[in-house]
């Protein structure tokens, strides 16, 4: 491995050097699909070039699929089939803990990585061939190497959906479901054919060249060319009975989806066409692909899939004119998934983008902070799929910084030029590979290096950026920054004092923005950060004015007047803040009085800061920080998120406040003077009619109300008239003259009204609970009885009674029964209503804990060999998220050593074909059993006995509070009947 001399970044050799062969051209024919078996036959012809005359065997990645014959030239070659990911480790292994598991993983991954020349299939090139090769090696001979397999009941990478609308599509790895070199850095050419039933449709990469009728007329065959080079993880493939729209805006674009959805289909995707205008005005580049497939499937296992010329979508993104909620969803994910068929950016709107950023730099230090670095210039298989989400995020953050390093016009220079690059590559070669003077083919600039970015970003910026990339891409952390500042009278300056002391984070050092808010308006200042500790003085461009009133000028030009009165009459400065423009990868934690975050919420005009407002503003429940939320909360102006943001946190200070009463009512007038009649019209203040044309005035209605349930009293009850209130939404919620569905705020009004209740001291009767309690019940069997009528979109209505029902048991209204949520977890239920079961199922087994040792293994089993992919990752996922049992906890039943025998045989075997389950599986054993060693019983190893001594007088405490909670349970509890379940 060498080293860049400019740079210092890692440089490899090209992996086609490494495996003595590069891929010229691939054939995938599918000749037989059965979507009723869930099988397929077909074959697949890769053309070769042979770059070591030394050269005896191939490598290609292949895994569960049942391979028949490999030929070479029309020569049988003999191979071998090894899957080292199959099977980690025995489960009866002597030895099991998190570290043993994660090396055989890793070693598991490693010999069979492509770009070590490593796979599963090992093809042994016939003696003529070799002596071919030998006796050419200037012009070696180009070979044709054909694999003839079957594929049955596949574990992964094709997903099988059965029922009404039988239909299957690609997703994880492409080694899945046909032989390939599995990897980004070979591309190629491609022919693509799946002969499929008549009435079927198969959509796949490329250009549609031609369709072919079988003389019995039972069979198609479609045929797909794609002259773009490409990595084989980029080819996908659905087949079904599709709706077919022609985009009517751009002929050139194409959606599908399942029967009886194409209404939706066409409303969903009636902007798409304008995604891609703005993509291709911005870069100064074509589309990449002449054309362009969307297809919308069923339980896709994450929101869209993107391949080559074509993207994959969950039907869940569809939408009809009458949703609100889903639009902004939707078209969020549609443009992610334009953009990466161009790179992988972003793009919303401005507002939007604001708190797009806020939001990612928060979860990226959360993440960074409580869990593990992200080390940008690593690529690991073994990622989890949240750590993929995070460097996802970050990975954008540093892009950004970039940009305003580098200024907008000049990033962009940069990626015009190497999208035209890229272009010119294989339109001047016509699809074929170029090789250059010494005969090795070039490497294609499709494949992009850090290195090979930033020579294209000197050749054009001519700005070096090598702090950026030594900082934030090839080390792990944020830098945590707490701050506060003083004002000297005497000199008219502002002291800032920054400290950098925690430990683990990035110790920032260089150039970073302050913006003070000052009477005579904004000023922004650039300091040098330098040392853990830094003190620095700001000269003020105010002088304070005790008796003069004057407008004060904000950020935006806007002249206000502001009411002085609470602030420091001998302090010009109103407000202050640290990176305004998060140009950094940071938190700051920046001390300022409770009037400066005040001001900061109602009068700043820019959004990360009145996020950061509202944020601090948490450790001061005073009068005046409800009446600042409540304004924020109220005012038109702002962004809706923004006033969602205040009227959340109005009632988390109310929990700190020693009378919530004033939040109460300073969120009840909100509402009341948005939505509810006048007192001239009803004397009550009834809701008015369903009006949600307002889009953002609709989030706000939805956001008060669950504020509303939050809000406790010292006793722990609601106050009073909360519950009336809500009760009363639901009764008089008129959505006869509105536009839109109502079910997404009858959810919220569901889940507020159960969030009211506070607990019982035992788990009563259905007869003889509270009156409140019974409302709810009441509501809840109203609303599942309903759905089996008129089912809701999405079911979320449902879910939110689902998630009620959970509510009541856990505050002991009811007794605990987990028999509702088994019965709505099962595989014939909707994915979205399995996913709430299952985790009202996961918080039962957490609470419950030796009552439930069946529900655990019941969810274990779900997550090995589920039919639907998400809910096999969102088991685990949950699992790990809500542990059952504390680590080192032997006393309670759910940690046994059959609990331990399935997740390592999940680990180990079952998740063998989805690595995403494997990997959150390895996390939930780390999350349990941290590196305590067992043995081949699952029982504590001899070595590892200490820590089954870990906090033996807390255990023997639990233990006994454990006990007479029981006995007051066997008193007054009594277990749902059969009849009380039909009520649900």
């Amino acid at each position: 491995m060498k080293r860049s001399r400019d740079y210092g970044s890692s440089v490899e050799a090209d992996p086609s050097e490494k495996r003595g062969w590069k891929i010229i051209h691939q054939s995938v024919v599918v000749t037989q699909i059965s979507l009723r078996m869930r099988s397929l036959m077909a074959f697949v012809d890769l053309r070769i070039r042979p770059l070591d005359r030394n050269l005896k065997s191939i490598r290609l990645n292949a895994r569960q699929l049942r391979i028949y014959w490999v030929r070479c030239d029309d020569i049988v070659c003999k191979f071998g089939y090894v899957d080292p990911s199959s099977k980690l480790a025995r489960t009866d292994f002597p030895q099991k803990n998190h570290t043993y598991i994660q090396h055989c993983y890793e070693s598991a991954i490693a010999e069979s990585d492509p770009d070590r020349n490593h796979g599963e299939l090992k093809i042994d090139l016939p003696p003529e061939i070799l002596e071919r090769i030998r006796n050419n090696p200037e012009s070696p001979p180009t070979l044709s190497i054909t694999v003839e397999y079957t594929l049955e009941k596949p574990r992964g990478g094709l997903q099988f959906i059965q029922g009404q609308n039988n239909h299957c599509y690609s997703y994880g790895e492409s080694r899945q479901w046909f032989p390939c070199v599995d990897t980004n850095t070979e591309v190629c050419t491609w022919t693509l054919d799946f002969t499929v039933d008549a009435n079927l449709t198969a959509v796949s990469c490329g250009e549609l060249v031609e369709t072919v009728l079988s003389d019995d007329t039972k069979t198609k065959t479609y045929r797909y060319k794609l002259l773009v080079p490409t990595s084989a993880p980029n080819i996908g493939l659905a087949i079904g009975s599709f709706d077919i729209h022609v985009d009517r805006a751009m002929p050139e674009m194409t959606h599908f989806c399942i029967a009886g959805l194409v209404d939706s289909l066409v409303f969903s995707t009636n902007t798409t066409y304008q995604v891609i205008e703005y993509f291709e005005d911005l870069l100064s580049a074509r589309f990449p692909y002449a054309l362009y497939k969307q297809v919308f499937v069923d339980r896709l296992p994450d929101k869209f899939k993107s391949y080559s010329s074509m993207t994959l979508y969950d039907t869940n993104m569809l939408y009809n004119e009458r949703v609100l909620d889903q639009v902004i969803p939707t078209r969020k994910v549609i443009a992610r998934a334009v953009a990466a068929q161009f790179f992988g950016c972003f793009m919303v709107s401005v507002g939007q983008y604001r708190y797009f950023i806020y939001d990612e730099t928060r979860k990226v230090c959360t993440y960074e902070e409580k869990e593990t670095p992200i080390v940008l210039a690593n690529s690991y298989a073994n990622q989890t799929v949240r750590h993929k989400k995070m460097v996802a995020k970050k990975g954008h953050l540093v892009l950004r910084i970039l940009e305003n390093r580098l200024t907008t016009s000049l990033l962009l220079q940069a990626i015009n030029k190497l999208l035209a690059i890229s272009r010119d590559s294989y339109t001047r070669s016509e699809g074929k590979l170029l090789a250059n003077k010494s005969g090795r083919f070039e490497k294609s600039p499709q494949i992009i290096s850090s290195v090979s970015f930033l020579k294209f970003v000197a050749s054009v910026t001519e700005k070096d950026i090598k702090d950026l990339l030594d900082l934030w891409v090839r080390r792990g952390g944020v830098a945590n920054i707490v701050a506060s500042f003083s004002f000297q009278r005497n000199k008219n300056t502002i002291e800032i004092e920054i400290k950098q002391d925690r430990s683990g984070s990035v110790r920032y050092v260089g150039p970073m923005t302050v913006r003070v808010q000052e009477l005579d308006g904004t000023f922004n200042h650039t300091i040098q950060v330098e040392d853990k500790t830094n003190k620095i003085s700001i000269n003020c461009h105010s002088r304070a004015r005790r008796n003069k009133r004057k407008k004060i000028p904000l950020l935006n030009g806007e002249e206000v007047d502001i009411d002085l009165s609470q602030s420091d009459q001998d302090s010009p400065v109103l407000w202050i803040r640290l990176d305004p423009d998060c140009n950094l990868l940071r938190s700051i934690e920046l001390r300022q009085p409770d009037y400066c975050l005040q001001y900061l919420v109602k009068y700043e005009r820019e959004i990360i800061g009145q996020l950061e407002g509202i944020e601090h503003l948490k450790d001061f429940p005073t009068e005046n920080t409800v009446k600042s939320l409540k304004e924020a909360v109220e005012s038109l102006d702002f962004f809706w998120r923004v006033r969602v943001s205040a009227a959340e946190m109005m009632a988390r200070i109310a929990d700190q406040m020693p009378d919530p009463v004033p939040v109460k009512d300073a969120l009840l007038s909100v509402f009341k003077g948005y939505f509810c009649l006048s007192e001239t019209v009803s004397k009550e203040r009834l809701v008015r009619r369903n009006d949600f044309s307002n889009f953002q005035q609709y989030f706000v209605q939805c956001a008060i109300p669950v504020s509303l349930s939050k809000i406790r009293l010292s006793s722990g009850m609601t106050p009073a008239g909360v519950f009336t209130f809500i009760a009363n939404l639901l009764k008089h919620n008129d959505n006869s003259k509105n536009a839109y569905l109502d079910c997404q705020w009858k959810a919220y009004l569901i889940t507020a009204l159960s969030n009211t209740l506070c607990r019982a001291v035992v788990a009563q009767k259905l007869s003889s609970v509270s009156e409140e309690a019974k409302e709810v019940i009441e509501e809840v069997m109203r609303v599942m009885n309903t759905e089996w009528l008129l089912p809701t979109y999405k079911h979320v209505t449902f879910i939110a009674a689902l998630t009620a029902v959970r509510t009541l048991q856990r505050q002991q209204h009811i007794p605990a029964c987990p028999e509702l949520f088994r019965r709505f977890s099962e595989s014939d239920q909707y994915s979205t209503v399995r996913v709430a079961a299952i985790k009202c199922l996961v918080d039962y087994i957490k609470t419950e804990k030796s009552n439930a040792l069946d529900d655990l293994q019941r969810l274990l089993s779900f997550a090995s060999s589920d039919p639907e992919a998400r809910i096999r990752y969102k088991v685990v996922r949950l699992l790990t998220k809500t542990p059952p049992f504390k680590r080192g906890d032997y006393n309670n039943k759910l940690n046994c050593p059959l609990t331990r025998q399935l997740i390592w045989q999940l680990i180990s075997e079952d998740s063998a074909c989805d690595a995403r389950v494997r990997l959150a599986g390895m996390q939930l054993w780390r999350v349990l059993f941290g590196d305590i060693e067992f043995d081949r019983d699952n029982k504590v190893a001899a070595n590892s006995q200490g820590s089954d001594d870990d906090g033996k007088k807390k255990k023997k405490k639990k233990k006994k509070k454990e006990k007479k909670l029981k006995k007051d349970r066997e008193k007054g509890e009594s277990q749902l009947t059969t009849t009380d379940l039909n009520f649900f």
